[in-house]
């Protein structure tokens, strides 16, 4: 029965990852798993959750989400689906933080890299099946094949989040061949399959490495501008950043065209900006943002339709849902790792905040229950467990 309860942990990695990768349903089971699997184990330690404290941030989200429910109807599907997604926080937390096992808690940190390693293998094969069609598509602003239903911003932060990972696990075996090896595999992988979301992650860790861990700053920011500028030589590289730009300049010139992602993206968030400014579309609840944005963008456009039922930027989203007052919450909520982390000189935990909060100024990241896996488990499982 020992030997059983040892392995729970490693179990419920696994079926996370396969949700992950093939299955919201398996994520979502997985969620539950985690929830009961620690809820028993805190019973069974008899430990004290406030010594926890990552473990009450945790908790705390869904009471935070609350401030965006009460406006609208409790049963409306858009109030379900943020409260139902936030509870992942919890789950996860409480299941992770009731491990206290460190040769446990390696494993679960070696199969988040594994998991990302067999990942990038996808597309890099697909790549290799048409060399000189993917690098041409890459120009035109397709990206290559991922899993997660091709979430391409997702599959990034996941990329990234093995970067981190890797690295911790790095720094407490710095002699280990495999380690170096996996994380130059990962660094090229997040180069050459062109994320633009996990190359802006990456840069953001490379700059909390030279400003936070390393005594060398100056060879080290100098080591950084030569391997980008042979990593722009890579023509996948150079045709993504080619297609950034173009999009970016058709966009100043001719305003919002559907054929350009960026354009898109640009023209709801500005939309929402310009809704919250002159029109007051704040603190109307999680279930009114889609309908009012999608009205207010049509008008705007003159007659222009969007599916997307929220803005490309979490602080955004929050402001409409919940006014300033709620996003300035959220905001404190978010930020309070890297609090944590400079307490307990976990500059990794912080980084990686950094990263996951750069994400949210493009994308809606931890409203999808993908995102909000991608924050909290490489956040936690970047914790010394020795």
């Amino acid at each position: 029965m020992q030997d059983i309860r040892k392995n729970i942990p490693l179990l419920l990695m696994i079926i996370s990852l396969s949700g992950l990768y093939f299955s919201r349903a398996i994520l979502s089971i997985a969620t539950g798993l985690w929830l009961v699997y620690g809820i028993i184990e805190w019973i069974r330690q008899k430990e004290n959750l406030y010594k926890q404290p990552l473990a009450i941030w945790a908790i705390a989200f869904p009471l935070l989400c609350l401030l965006g429910s009460w406006q609208n109807n409790w049963s409306h599907p858009q109030n379900q689906q943020i409260l139902l997604t936030a509870l992942a926080y919890p789950a996860w937390a409480l299941g992770l933080l009731a491990i206290k096992n460190p040769n446990q808690w390696k494993r679960l940190q070696f199969s988040w890299v594994i998991a990302a390693i067999i990942g990038l293998c996808y597309p890099l094969i697909a790549f290799v099946g048409d060399i000189q069609g993917n690098i041409q598509a890459l120009g035109s602003g397709k990206a290559l094949p991922v899993f997660m239903d091709t979430d391409h911003v997702r599959f990034g932060i996941l990329l990234v989040s093995a970067v981190a990972v890797n690295w911790v696990l790095l720094k407490d075996n710095p002699t280990n061949t495999w380690l170096k090896i996996s994380l130059l595999f990962l660094i090229a992988g997040i180069l050459f399959t062109a994320i633009r979301t996990a190359w802006a992650l990456l840069f953001i860790f490379f700059l909390g490495w030279v400003f936070f861990e390393t005594k060398k700053k100056l060879v080290a920011i100098y080591f950084c501008i030569a391997i980008g500028a042979i990593t722009y030589q890579i023509p996948t590289v150079k045709n993504k950043i080619h297609y950034t730009l173009y999009d970016f300049q058709q966009y100043n010139q001719k305003g919002y065209d559907p054929n350009y992602s960026d354009g898109v993206r640009r023209a709801i968030n500005q939309v929402s900006w310009k809704a919250i400014q002159e029109k007051g579309f704040s603190n109307m609840g999680w279930g009114s943002i889609p309908e009012r944005l999608q009205e207010e963008f049509k008008a705007t456009t003159q007659g222009s339709e969007t599916n997307f039922g929220w803005p490309f930027n979490q602080w955004l989203f929050w402001w409409m849902g919940t006014g300033f007052g709620g996003m300035l919450l959220f905001s404190l909520w978010f930020c309070y790792p890297i609090l944590f982390a400079l307490r307990n000189k976990n500059t990794t935990i912080a980084i990686w905040t950094l990263a996951i909060a750069a994400s949210c100024l493009v994308e809606c990241t931890i409203n999808y229950q993908y995102g909000v896996l991608l924050h909290i488990f490489p956040l936690l499982i970047c914790l010394h467990k020795k």
